[in-house]
């Protein structure tokens, strides 16, 4: 399907929504790399539950080289508990910020359950939403999760 759907190469807004066709299948594979020819888009929405994450933090600087005029980034692969980690820390957050400068909205299924080191860098002053609604954070250290966002981009606007 992403093949296909790759060859619309003025496409500039896509959401994909999907879960696996055999309920006994526990997790699937798939791969976005056909999306990377969409250079054009600025809004791309993944809802892939049940699938296998190809989007870890170290495949950021890759997706803004294909993207580099992102808006709006989504990508979601837990719909409810069981949360799973998805290959996105908490850095990734910071990594989104640095190499796509366009960047008004972040939603991510990410593992925070580890806070990276304080950054004594601001990676961005401009206003950015982020969600992670269906990530690995424990309510114990809530505070601390902020508290780091807001040291990478102080303009941030949190929904956790």
């Amino acid at each position: 399907m992403l093949e296909e759907i790759s060859t619309f190469q003025l496409l500039r807004e896509l959401r994909i929504r999907g879960t696996p066709t055999d309920p006994e299948d526990n997790i699937v594979d798939y791969d976005i790399r056909p999306l990377l020819r969409l250079s054009d888009l600025r809004i791309l929405e993944l809802s892939l539950f049940g699938f296998k994450s190809s989007i870890i933090n170290e495949s950021i600087l890759g997706l803004s080289r294909a993207w580099p005029d992102m808006e709006h980034f989504a990508y979601r692969q837990n719909i409810s508990p069981p949360i799973v980690p998805t290959g996105l820390t908490l850095d990734a957050v910071r990594l989104f910020l640095l190499y796509f400068p366009a960047l008004q909205g972040l939603r991510l299924d990410l593992d925070a359950t580890e806070i990276p080191p304080p950054s004594s860098d601001i990676v961005s002053l401009r206003p950015v939403e982020l969600m992670f609604v269906d990530s690995l954070i424990e309510h114990a250290i809530f505070g601390e999760v902020a508290e780091w966002l807001f040291s990478v981009c102080p303009n941030v606007d949190i929904g956790i």
